[in-house]
Order: structure tokens, then C-alpha cells, then sequence
């Protein structure tokens, strides 16, 4: 299963601003693995609370860390 959106630089080191798509994958048992190419920058989720997730990913374009907060479903 992937998780994925849209998010605009939240760098407080520098003013980038830059909006890129993102995703993240997380590991399901499956009796078949599947090979997936990712197009997007990749994060990895650093807790899970309840109905959230809290990600950090990478900007593409100043390439500081960035704390995204997905309300999953």
C-alpha cells in the first residue's frame, strides 16, 4: 500500500517553497512481492497516532527535511 500527495516546502532553514508530489510505502504481507518503480521523492513515516501519520521527506529542490501530517482514512 502507497500513500501519496502534495505538499509545499515547509523548510525552516530556507525560503524554497517549492510544491512537489510525494508518496510513501508501507509494507503489507503479501504472498507475492510486487516491484514498483517510484517517480516521486519518498518519505518514510516517523509515528503513527491514531488516524495519523507523521512523514518526513526530502524537498527535491533545496533538499531539507520536511514534516508532512497525513490524516489516513
Amino acid at each position: 500500500m502507497k500513500i501519496e500527495g502534495t505538499h509545499k516546502c515547509n523548510s525552516t532553514y530556507k525560503d524554497c517553497d517549492h510544491t512537489y508530489e510525494w508518496m510513501v510505502q508501507i509494507a503489507t504481507h503479501s504472498s507475492a512481492p510486487e516491484v514498483e518503480v517510484f517517480d516521486k521523492p519518498t518519505g518514510r513515516i516517523i509515528e503513527t497516532l491514531d488516524n495519523k501519520y507523521s512523514v518526513k521527506i526530502i524537498c527535491p529542490k533545496c533538499h531539507q527535511d520536511n514534516l508532512i501530517e497525513y490524516i489516513r482514512n
